[in-house]
């Protein structure tokens, strides 16, 4: 679990979760969610922002045509598991990111590895993020005067 900039990312290995060119969670995988569920659901008013992330080496297959496929897959697979595991679907999203946003240059097999991942962000529930925003000012702040 890392926190930058006050948003809180649970970062889970592509390689525990998941067997290579698959979506389907190993055993593993399972127990690992089944962990960050229960801590999860202890948390109210906050979205989980599930999103899988690939590595750069290209796949072409019936069911991936492009590394954009299985991290959506991926994402969604964690997405349906946390739902079944207790999460409100309220809470959840998914996303995909394709090869696009790597941790690590892709240059050798161990940051390719690190670059497959599903990463778990916590942010403002949408319903709540709109009470913050059409909550009045508090006074005087943002109000410019009218000459």
């Amino acid at each position: 679990m890392t926190e930058l900039a006050g948003l809180v990312t649970v970062r889970l290995p592509g390689k525990v979760l998941f067997p290579s060119a698959s979506a389907k969670l190993t055993q593993e995988g399972l127990a690992e969610l089944k962990r960050v569920a229960e801590v999860l659901k202890t948390i109210k008013d906050k979205v989980f922002c599930v999103g899988g992330f690939s590595d750069d080496v290209p796949i072409k297959t019936a069911q991936f045509p492009s590394n954009w496929e299985p991290s959506v897959a991926r994402a969604l697979t964690v997405v349906h598991s946390l739902e079944s595991l207790g999460i409100p679907g309220v809470q959840l999203a998914a996303t995909g990111f394709g090869k696009f946003q790597p941790t690590v240059p892709n240059d050798a097999p161990e940051h390719k590895a690190q670059n497959r991942r599903i990463e778990i962000g916590l942010g403002l529930a949408p319903s709540h993020a709109r009470r913050e925003a059409a909550a009045p000012p508090a006074e005087g702040a943002g109000v410019l005067p009218v000459y």
